[in-house]
């Protein structure tokens, strides 16, 4: 996605990394440059698209597409096009309103191929589903019956962000939901892309209502 021997402080390396380290403002702001310098390197105009499509901020994303064309007169060649773009964030809006009058909320297991890089994390017995509610959450997985937690129940709530690289030499951003309960014990891939269930975001919104999750950063 983004190559990775780029390290001056407005690559896309170096914009991720903000991202990853929850200054997303920030990063959103020197795009802003970017588009607006009199000679710009149009070769990261891709990459530029990936790391707004991590916050997700599909508005500066399409602008990236607009700006690209008017200043080249031709289409983008990124790893996401327009069309892809403005269908996810579609889905987006439809989820959000969906959700926002569930009750409870139930989040499903992702299909396969939404959750590419996650497969590598292998599980016999993985989380197919989880409910939350007013008066806590409920995880289901593959096998054994559901298991319901309230929410003074859960001991622990922690968030694990890091900045991995794909084996072609990019960077993804890789957020872990870790949840303890007594003897139960949850890691949640709630990456923006290739997560576990599907709408990571608005599942991690959903459990912050009702947890104070501790965040952690570090490069892998």
């Amino acid at each position: 996605m983004v190559p990775s021997a780029q390290v001056d402080n407005d690559s896309p390396v170096a914009l991720l990394t903000l991202i990853h380290k929850g200054k997303s403002d920030l990063a959103c702001a020197k795009i802003d440059r970017i588009l607006t310098q009199s000679a710009p390197d149009l070769t990261q105009y891709g990459d530029l698209v990936n790391v707004l499509l991590e916050i997700p901020d599909y508005e500066r994303a399409k602008r990236v597409f607009a700006h690209y064309r008017s200043l080249t007169g031709n289409e983008l060649d990124s790893d996401f096009s327009l069309e892809d773009i403005e269908r996810e964030e579609c889905e987006e809006i439809k989820a959000e309103r969906a959700y926002a009058t569930q009750e409870p909320k139930v989040f499903s297991r992702a299909p396969i191929w939404q959750r590419g890089l996650a497969i590598t994390r292998f599980s016999l017995n993985p989380i197919t589903s989880i409910a939350i509610a007013q008066d806590g959450l409920t995880v289901q997985k593959r096998f054994g019956s559901r298991k319901h937690h309230r929410w003074h129940e859960i001991s622990s709530s922690s968030l694990d962000n890091a900045r991995q690289s794909h084996a072609h030499g990019g960077l993804y951003l890789r957020r872990i939901l870790r949840i303890v309960a007594g003897h139960d014990s949850y890691q949640i891939n709630v990456s923006p892309r290739n997560a576990d269930l599907r709408h990571p975001r608005i599942l991690l919104a959903a459990v912050r209502k009702h947890l104070n999750v501790s965040e952690r950063y570090s490069d892998s």
